[in-house]
């Protein structure tokens, strides 16, 4: 079968609908005489019977047959209108195409918005470590390895604390935090939550918990002396 062009689908949905609508119209005349069919019950109740009346019989008589003509016609369009919503556009499956298409662009603009990752080369990344020897930059290596992965991460609030420990007793320069995420990744083998990293690197870490990890760190570059 040829594919349906867009003029040929316009006219269809809007027979479509046309008849659809009218269906509906017929319906609702329908529901209108069967409800009004409850004036006389009412009127007798008030004490006037429309039977009485001479003109009544013409009125039935023009119930009936507006009630039969409208249910054929009903009946009729209701056929049309569901045969042509084989090829009819299905409005529910278009809104739902429409509004993911929406959300996708939403997601896309988001992530374009972003700020990209700087990505580094193996050969590019340095050692932010400043006036160690090989032995401590060994212990603080060592120490980023038994950091913790917290949902596919290695855990930010431990790693922030170090490094402003490192930073603190002046062996780290973060001058280039992108840098020191690259080497750390590097190190560890492990990925660095960054956009997490650098809000809580800023402003989100505890004074007690960089204290505690200046004195470890100290404290293993001691043990190294001592040996």
């Amino acid at each position: 079968m040829a594919e349906m062009t867009s003029e040929h689908q316009k006219k269809i949905d809007k027979l479509y609908q046309w008849f659809n609508n009218t269906t509906s119209n017929v319906l609702g005349i329908l529901v209108i005489l069967g409800i009004s069919m409850l004036i006389k019950p009412l009127l007798a109740m008030l004490g006037f019977d429309m039977a009485d009346c001479s003109w009544y019989p013409i009125l039935c008589g023009v119930y009936k047959y507006t009630a039969i003509i409208l249910g054929i016609i009903g009946i009729i369009f209701f056929c049309v209108a569901a045969l042509l919503s084989i090829w009819a556009t299905d409005d529910k499956r278009e809104q739902d195409k429409a509004d993911m298409k929406e959300i996708l662009q939403e997601i896309k603009a988001e992530e374009e918005s972003k700020p990209k990752r700087t990505i580094f080369k193996p050969e590019e990344i340095k050692i932010p470590l400043k006036g160690l020897t090989p032995q401590q930059v060994a212990v603080v290596h060592d120490i980023l390895h038994h950091i913790p992965e917290q949902n596919g991460h290695l855990k930010t609030s431990e790693l922030v604390q170090i490094l402003r420990a490192l930073k603190g007793q002046g062996d780290l320069d973060d001058s280039n935090l992108p840098q020191v995420i690259a080497w750390v990744e590097y190190v560890t083998d492990k990925k660095v939550d960054e956009r997490n990293l650098k809000y809580d690197y800023e402003s989100k870490y505890s004074d007690k918990g960089v204290s505690k990890w200046g004195d470890i760190i100290r404290d293993k570059f001691d043990k190294i002396e001592i040996s």
